[in-house]
């Protein structure tokens, strides 16, 4: 009988142990907003940029212009690029707004240049939306999870691991690349961008 009993005893805790291991492997996804909030949030930094930028415009413009770089307007907006989290964000927020032009400027100049090209529609404002509506399964996009990606030494990878998740309970898991470039503001404003594929990303999504 005690043997039996040591037996069992084992046994649940060889089980214990396994499920603790498989839990702790798993990817614990940080939940981004892509709400309503969140959209307004993201047209607001906008409307603050152009409005500081047209001052700066206007400044650069006058005799008092020495030629140097311009600080940038904002730096918490900046701040919040310059992080890959913030960038992803940003792209899933703007994949659920009607503006193209908005959704394009997640990513990488050279990447979605190719991206628009890929298709014969010659209003490429057109195109985006297309993108858009796809990747958001006609605005059935309800949740996105992010996880960075980490190399052999612990180091952040220029790749994040993102979960989507649609009203029809389909969870698609992505991972996107990026690439950091500098603003016009000044020599250190490096930011993220995207440069995965729009289209690569809706090859995943519709292959589910």
């Amino acid at each position: 009988m005690k043997k039996i009993i040591l037996s069992c005893l084992s046994l649940m805790t060889i089980t214990v142990v396994i499920s603790l291991l498989v839990y702790l492997g798993r990817d614990h996804a940080e939940e981004l907003p892509i709400n309503k909030e969140s959209q307004n949030e993201i047209l607001q930094e906008i409307k603050k940029v152009e409005a500081q930028e047209e001052i700066v415009r206007k400044w650069v413009n006058t005799s008092d212009y020495d030629g140097g770089f311009v600080d940038h307007p904002d730096e918490e907006i900046l701040a919040k690029y310059k992080n890959k989290k913030g960038v992803v964000e940003y792209l899933f927020a703007t994949v659920l707004m009607d503006n193209p032009e908005l959704f394009i400027q997640a990513f990488d100049t050279e990447t979605i240049s190719k991206d628009l090209f890929k298709d014969d529609e010659i209003d490429k404002k057109i195109v985006a939306q297309r993108m858009m509506d796809r990747i958001s399964r006609n605005k059935t996009l309800v949740g996105v999870g992010y996880t960075p990606l980490k190399g052999s030494f612990g180091a952040e990878k220029d790749e994040s691991k993102v979960i989507l998740r649609y009203k029809d309970d389909l969870e698609v898991s992505l991972e996107l690349s990026f690439v950091k470039g500098g603003t016009a503001h000044a020599e250190d404003d490096e930011i993220y961008s995207v440069s995965t594929s729009a289209w690569d990303m809706i090859d995943q999504i519709e292959s589910h």
